[in-house]
């Protein structure tokens, strides 16, 4: 039995050890993560629910977009920046609101990186790393101009 090992090439030994220690390093970050889910879980809900809110004003007042977010209804609205728009159905590629801050944990093997929830207009809430998410509001941004809205800025 271990006359057959030692003909097995030393590449083939390098790349198993690799393959394990790889392995290993992704199970130590998916379990450190794993404490945070039920938290980042939560933020995403909010935003959906957030989503539902805004949806609901906007049939109820000709598409119109809440001017402020005073008032028990919008206590959501207040853990999130929210980017306005002048009425409900503007663009689906734009961006509602997002997360204050980094509050997410992302696997970026092979180290762990932070990251926000973002509600589009869609109402898909994604989760991207800071750097994606910078990005995105400059993107965001732009079509805002291209499209005649104010620019809010990074």
């Amino acid at each position: 039995m271990l006359n057959g090992l030692a003909d097995v090439p030393v590449l083939v030994w390098v790349v198993a050890v690799a393959a394990l220690l790889a392995g290993g390093r992704y199970a130590q970050l998916w379990w450190q993560c794993r404490a945070h889910r039920p938290a980042e879980a939560s933020i995403t809900r909010s935003l959906g629910k957030l989503y539902d809110g805004l949806a609901k004003y906007a049939r109820f007042h000709d598409d119109g977009f809440p001017d402020s977010f005073e008032g028990e209804e919008w206590a959501l609205a207040h853990a999130f920046t929210v980017r306005g728009l002048p009425r409900w159905g503007v663009d689906d590629r734009l961006v509602l609101a997002y997360d204050r801050e980094a509050r997410h944990r992302l696997i970026d093997f092979p180290c762990v990186r932070r990251g926000r929830a973002v509600l589009l207009a869609t109402g898909k809430v994604v989760v991207v790393s800071e750097e994606q998410f910078e990005q995105l509001l400059r993107a965001d941004d732009r079509l805002r101009d291209s499209l005649g809205l104010e620019s809010l800025g990074v």
